[in-house]
């Protein structure tokens, strides 16, 4: 009988050594992402203005475009450079040290300069503004209008200048 007491004993010490819960406690957190939009591509169509007979009869029209791809939704802010000519308002391509001018707009009426705002250390004066858009997440295209002014023919010769478009989002 003693042997079935002992073995009792155990038993019950056995369930007291145990970790019974006495209570419980719940907490809850947060779980949380944020997408971040982005810009993953910028497409400048080269524009050849063509062969011009003499600038100083009459104003040469013609266009390109800027293709941008960024997130859906995001706003974003497309600017251009002054290239190699130092200002917006005096934009030159150059053949050696001979000058062609040209002016880029924003518009097809070409009543808006498309420009670097802020950029390039550059007044927001004269009405040079940048071309604003938000993308459904495709491309976005940006039509560039061209004008060749008229003025005094240049030198013959094959003139360029080198632009940098930029996306800020």
């Amino acid at each position: 009988m003693l042997k079935k007491a002992t073995l009792a004993l155990f038993a019950v010490a056995a369930l007291g050594t145990g970790n019974a819960n006495a209570g419980t406690a719940t907490g809850t957190f947060t779980v949380s992402a944020t997408i971040a939009g982005s810009c993953t591509s910028i497409t400048p169509v080269p524009l050849n203005i063509g062969t011009l007979f003499g600038t100083n009869q009459s104003a040469t029209l013609t266009s390109t475009t800027i293709n941008v791809t960024c997130s859906a939704g995001l706003p974003y802010t497309l600017t251009i450079d002054y290239g190699t000519s130092g200002a917006f308002f005096a934009r030159n391509m150059k053949s050696g040290t001979n000058l062609l001018s040209y002016v880029l707009y924003t518009d097809i009426n070409r009543t808006t300069q498309f420009g670097d705002i802020g950029g390039n250390g550059q007044s927001t004066s004269g009405g040079v503004a940048p071309a604003d858009g938000s993308t459904s997440g495709g491309i976005n295209t940006h039509k560039i209008f061209v004008t060749v002014p008229v003025q005094p023919t240049p030198a013959i010769g094959t003139y360029q200048d080198t632009l940098t478009a930029t996306v800020s989002f």
